[in-house]
């Protein structure tokens, strides 16, 4: 087997590491701490696990190991959707303003299944109406792309959500 490219100095695992650091305090990536990699690193290493799917396929696999150990099918028939609109600074992708909640930022749309396990989280500007985001939403549980999970959530065929 032949390598590609230069020896690496940091161990992935570090950068795995660093990467659950600055999801967990919500700190910036250049104030990542020295004990980790290099944030450039980091962020490298993040962007490219997030444009591969890697997170979704690992999400995927361990909803359904929670599932079967659980004693239920590996995919759920029922799931609940909900949102939440969270005030965000300058910058970033589309913001708006939640009328309702009187928030300037962006909206979450988060799918779970009965058990609480999460299926999908979509980001949306706070602007757009629960209804319409819900509509944006669902059809990502069966997205069918290269990068999500083949017929992902196929099975479901209940779900409850608010009002809108």
């Amino acid at each position: 087997m032949s390598l590609r490219g230069r020896p690496r100095k940091w161990a992935t695992w570090l950068s795995l590491n660093a990467i659950l650091y600055v999801t967990r305090t919500g700190c910036q990536w250049r104030m990542v701490p020295r004990d980790f990699p290099p944030w450039q690193t980091v962020y490298g290493y993040f962007w490219r696990w997030t444009h591969s799917g890697l997170w979704e396929r690992l999400n995927a696999g361990l909803v359904k190991t929670a599932r079967q150990q659980a004693g239920r099918n590996p995919q759920p028939s029922a799931a609940l959707i909900d949102s939440q609109s969270v005030k965000t600074s300058e910058g970033g992708e589309a913001r708006g303003v939640d009328v309702y909640q009187q928030t300037t930022g962006r909206k979450r749309h988060i799918i779970v299944d009965v058990l609480g396990l999460l299926l999908i989280v979509v980001v949306h500007s706070a602007g757009i109406p629960e209804g319409t985001g819900g509509k944006l939403t669902l059809p990502r549980l069966f997205d069918r792309s290269k990068r999500s999970v083949p017929k992902r959530y196929c099975r479901l065929k209940l779900s409850w959500a608010e009002g809108a």
